[in-house]
């Protein structure tokens, strides 16, 4: 009865991590498409109220926009497991993309057309994933792996912000407003949740049994 139980919880988690993957991916390609691509072609009509941050943006985009679509085979668990070089092959990759992508945030928090308070914010932003990042890179090296994924599980979810702040982006408030608001939103919230899931297993799963003395 217990054996099934905890069958059964592992079925369900499996199939509500298909699910977020699935769901994350779709999004993440959507965003690349209506998003991010139009920051290709570098016109002050593409990058509106950006453009004099115009080539620190082409790098953000570019490379988050490389670490968002890597990102997304680190977390396909067949391939990790069956091509497990393919796995670090995209893992490099999504270093390579984000790492001039979090480079052109900071220098872009530091010089913010909109205010001083969205700079806070990119800058917060930047620094999270950075930490979540380094976290992970420290943890694999050191052959810690589930702890490598619990931080590549929160760098991604900041990594995602980019996404969850197209879809937050509403007619709400002035513009300087909406978007210092929103950038806080996109990522400290998912983050939250994020934790919460990692968490939960070890705090309402299954008690360990001691051994007899």
């Amino acid at each position: 009865m217990f054996n099934a139980q905890i069958v059964s919880a592992h079925n369900a988690a499996a199939a509500a991590g298909r699910f977020v993957w699935f769901t994350a991916s779709a999004l993440a390609v959507v965003f690349f498409v209506h998003a991010a691509m139009r920051f290709l072609v570098i016109t002050e009509a593409s990058y509106k109220v950006f453009w004099v941050n115009r080539y620190a943006l082409l790098a953000h985009f570019v490379g988050g926009s490389i670490a968002l679509l890597a990102g997304i085979f680190q977390f396909w668990a067949g391939l990790r497991e069956r091509h497990p070089a393919v796995h670090r092959f995209t893992g490099r990759l999504y270093l390579a993309g984000g790492a001039p992508g979090a480079a052109a945030a900071f220098d872009m928090s530091f010089n913010s057309v909109v205010s001083w308070t969205f700079g806070v914010t990119g800058f917060t932003m930047a620094s999270a994933w950075t930490i979540c990042t380094a976290m992970a890179f420290a943890a694999i090296r050191r052959r810690q792996v589930q702890a490598h994924r619990e931080w590549m599980i929160r760098g991604y979810v900041v990594l995602f912000g980019f996404v969850v702040f197209r879809a937050l982006f509403a007619e709400l408030g002035t513009l300087q407003e909406r978007l210092t608001a929103i950038m806080w939103l996109c990522w400290v919230a998912p983050l939250l949740v994020a934790e919460v899931v990692l968490q939960w297993r070890r705090t309402f799963g299954p008690l360990e049994r001691k051994p007899p003395r």
